[in-house]
């Protein structure tokens, strides 16, 4: 909020004055320019965010599918008793592998879900600049 408040200020600044404005145009066409790569990389930014985010279904996916194989197979050890012992334990492992995707699975969407705020900071700073290119040229 308070770097909106610094725009506006810059913004009164740039009224008061007019010789702060950037008065040589192929300089604004520059800044401009310049601008639309920053957007591009950012967009570029945005969709490989949203490919993480896929991702980590997937993987959530798997990992959940692999809880119940290990569930299934806990089940099978037991029914086949002092036979399945061996069994038992590679379930058990399996059940333990599967919780720690999960685990790591949560971190990777916080780390998501951070990312994707700090993008709709940067959507916002991005239009407030465009705002203050739009006014200069």
């Amino acid at each position: 909020m308070s770097s909106k408040i610094d725009y506006a200020d810059r913004d009164s600044e740039y009224d008061a004055h007019p010789s702060a404005k950037i008065s040589n145009s192929s300089e604004v066409s520059h800044i401009n320019k310049h601008f639309e790569d920053i957007r591009q990389v950012f967009s570029e930014f945005v969709l490989s965010v949203k490919d993480i985010n896929k991702m980590v279904g997937v993987v959530r996916d798997l990992s959940g599918k692999t809880d119940l194989l290990a569930l299934n197979a806990s089940i099978e050890a037991a029914r086949a008793g002092q036979e399945g012992r061996g069994f038992a334990i590679v379930a058990h492992e399996v059940a333990r592998l599967a919780e720690k995707s999960q685990e790591s699975i949560s971190k990777v969407e916080q780390a998501s879900s951070s990312l994707q705020e700090k993008v709709h900071l940067l959507t916002e700073r991005l239009d407030d600049i465009q705002k203050l290119l739009n006014k200069i040229s």
